[in-house]
């Protein structure tokens, strides 16, 4: 290259400045798409995807009041993998013993066909704010197509869904079982992507605390069995349950039916049956209030199944004679310590 003789004539640039220039430019357009097709996306960089793991460290995870201690090879997202406290953690376990990601299981967690073993289990923050019986009254039967008939299935009524309502397609399986009515809800395979249809039950977990377990159509005959190993992991993982578990196991006071003998056993049964709702909140009476609306990945056509819901637990415990020392009341508790604390006992002036 020379310079011109005149300064006022522009200088002259090397002809192979543009190509390159040229060349650069459609290089880094190859890089970015060639990343966007194969480098990890957004969510990988957040831990927002989904990557299961084999390690079975245990994180810490307190929800409102409930502490839960689980393995990271149930914890669905890498981002959630951590102790303190959360709004919500989405666990995945294995059927048929609910056991978490273990290695060479990587197909069968990625199984979303009719017949899948994978359980997939949300613990919320907060009661669920409708019970089954009221969703389902409320609003579901507002959204059914009740000229439809269909028979029961497995014990279950079903009740097909309005063709012009947002839940077109689906189908509700509702029944009374041991005194508590269930509700499941689920959606109809998509048998061109071979995906099976997801069916959902969202239920009040103790106080506090809102339980929505996931599993696929097929696997609905086996729903109680499916129901029994989702109530028996969730115990294993919340240590205060796990150990108020022992000692009634020790004592002899056992599930539902609390045998307690002494002169106040009515009373003293309240208050037993009080300290194991949070795995029986069923036999709590509830107060309905309206609710909100949840999100769930159904499949590939349908990414939200609405539930709104509503329960605002309550309960009263007053007017308790301090038989044992004194009468337990509700009081703020530490993570994984009990709700209950005894208030001193009354004096005999008192009475």
């Amino acid at each position: 290259m020379t310079r011109p003789l005149n300064p006022d004539e522009p200088e002259e640039k090397p002809s192979w400045l543009y190509p390159l220039i040229l060349a650069g430019i459609t290089a880094a357009i190859g890089v970015v798409i060639l990343w966007l097709y194969l480098g990890p996306s957004i969510d990988d960089l957040t831990g927002a995807s989904v990557r299961p793991t084999a390690q079975s460290d245990i994180y810490q995870v307190v929800l409102g009041e409930r502490r839960f201690d689980i393995p990271g090879n149930y914890i669905r997202l890498p981002s959630s993998r951590r102790s303190g406290p959360a709004d919500e953690i989405a666990l995945d376990a294995l059927l048929p013993d609910l056991h978490g990601f273990a290695e060479g299981e990587d197909e069968e967690i990625r199984d979303v066909t009719r017949n899948s073993a994978v359980v997939s289990i949300t613990l919320e923050n907060g009661a669920p704010r409708l019970d089954e019986r009221a969703r389902f009254e409320r609003i579901y039967l507002k959204n059914a197509d009740l000229t439809q008939t269909h028979p029961d299935y497995e014990g279950f009524k079903v009740t097909v869904m309005g063709a012009d309502s947002g839940y077109a397609g689906q189908k509700l399986f509702t029944r009374e079982d041991d005194g508590r009515f269930v509700l499941i809800l689920c959606t109809p395979d998509d048998n061109e992507q071979e995906i099976g249809g997801l069916c959902i039950r969202e239920m009040a977990w103790g106080p506090g605390l809102t339980v929505i377990y996931t599993f696929r159509g097929g696997r609905l005959k086996s729903w109680r069995e499916i129901d029994e190993r989702v109530s028996a992991l969730l115990k294993r993982l919340e240590p205060a349950a796990a150990a108020r578990a022992a000692r009634l196991d020790g004592s002899g006071l056992g599930g539902r039916q609390v045998d307690i003998e002494d002169r106040h056993v009515e009373l003293v049964r309240r208050l037993a049956v009080l300290d194991v709702f949070r795995h029986h909140a069923q036999e709590v009476d509830a107060q309905i209030d309206f609710g909100r609306v949840l999100d769930v990945g159904a499949r590939a056509q349908i990414d939200r199944l609405v539930a709104e819901r509503v329960a605002q637990i309550g309960f009263d415990a007053q007017h308790v004679l301090a038989v044992h020392g004194g009468s337990p009341e509700m009081s703020p508790a530490a993570p994984g310590r009990s709700i209950w604390r005894a208030s001193p006992p009354r004096s005999s002036s008192a009475s």
